[in-house]
């Protein structure tokens, strides 16, 4: 009866441990993958803020430009 259990118990057993090893490698790849997707967020938001700087003061100027050619053709 033991040898009966054993046998069937035993696979288990190491289907377990290879599933928990194959669990931590996973683990460890997704930590290492949201670490570059934090990096590449951060990236992200420093060039979305320049771009939005730069587009502000190309908005600026286009105004600008609008009111100085207005101006023009009251003149």
């Amino acid at each position: 009866m033991y040898y009966d259990v054993f046998v069937s118990v035993e696979p288990k057993k190491a289907a377990v441990q290879a599933a928990k090893e194959t669990l931590a490698a996973a683990t460890d790849k997704k930590a290492s993958v949201d670490e570059k997707v934090a990096a590449l967020n951060a990236a992200l938001k420093v060039l979305l803020d320049e771009y939005n700087e730069v587009m502000a003061a190309k908005q600026k100027a286009l105004d600008e430009a609008d009111k100085c050619e207005r101006k023009l053709n009251l003149a």
